[in-house]
């Protein structure tokens, strides 16, 4: 869960649906997520967090990286959370990355919710509604 909403900003901000956010706000959001998720109230520890999350959304700023380079930054990022955690905030913050994010279910493709796109151009077969297939007995 946490990587999902670590690489959303990345995803969407490549796209420009979503709104640029300094290295600051993006430490913050991110951290207030795990203050939130993990009830994390250890001041020092808190500071730690977001310290980790300032760094990494700087590189992220300041050097254009790879899709494969992001995601190696962000696993550093993780291990390096893991150690400021305590033994119960590190399973559940285990649990909630092992587990899909509760707000955003997965349809399979195909599925009403995700159809598969039709494909375009010379090649393509040529639009076909239900009321064009012959029903079956």
């Amino acid at each position: 869960m946490f990587l999902l909403c670590l690489c959303g900003p990345i995803v969407c901000a490549q796209h420009g649906d979503f709104p640029k956010r300094t290295p600051e706000e993006q430490a913050l959001k991110q951290t207030a997520m795990l203050i939130r998720e993990l009830k994390l109230s250890d001041s020092t520890q808190i500071d730690s967090i977001y310290r980790i999350h300032l760094r990494y959304a700087r590189m992220q700023q300041d050097t254009p990286s790879s899709r494969e380079e992001q995601m190696g930054q962000m696993q550093q990022m993780v291990e390096e959370l893991k150690g400021v955690l305590t033994k119960s905030q590190l399973l559940l913050f285990n649990s909630r990355q092992s587990s899909p994010d509760p707000r955003r279910p997965r349809q399979p493709v195909g599925s009403p919710s995700h159809p598969v796109r039709p494909e375009r151009g010379a090649n393509a077969a040529p639009h076909t509604s239900i009321e064009d297939t012959p029903s079956q007995p």
